[in-house]
């Protein structure tokens, strides 16, 4: 988090609350420095491994369970560990990236368990970009 192989920027004065993050293989996420008055809070990790030597007391290593959605988007399931788990009040927090209004109870990571219609869908090669065929 904050670097690369050239530069060395630790993370400064801020939140990172209520991610879900989800791999079967490799890093989940890598601290190469140690973060600046950062507040983690209600994150989920699902994974082999996750390098973090600030506090490590605010991560949750948790099994979620995920299903493969008809849009080919990875949703957590309806029984999951992360439904109504979001942690702190973030009253801009409104919705997910379906569109989706968030109630009073917030699920972790980005999508909000919801009946409601979906407004967001991810966007598909017909629906961006130049069309054009090679002859």
């Amino acid at each position: 988090m904050g670097s690369d192989n050239t530069a060395n920027l630790p993370a400064f004065n801020c939140t990172i609350a209520n991610n879900l993050v989800v791999s079967q293989k490799g890093m989940l996420l890598e601290e190469r420095t140690v973060p600046q008055n950062v507040l983690y809070q209600g994150n989920i990790f699902d994974g082999d491994e996750l390098s973090i030597k600030s506090q490590t007391s605010n991560f949750e290593m948790k099994k979620v369970e995920m299903e493969l959605g008809a849009d080919s988007v990875w949703r957590p399931k309806p029984n999951s560990i992360v439904v109504g788990a979001a942690t702190g009040w973030f009253n801009f927090v409104t919705d997910d990236i379906d569109g989706q209004m968030r109630g009073k109870r917030k699920d972790v990571g980005a999508d909000q368990i919801s009946k409601e219609q979906i407004k967001n869908r991810p966007l598909k090669a017909n629906d961006v970009g130049i069309s054009w065929q090679v002859q």
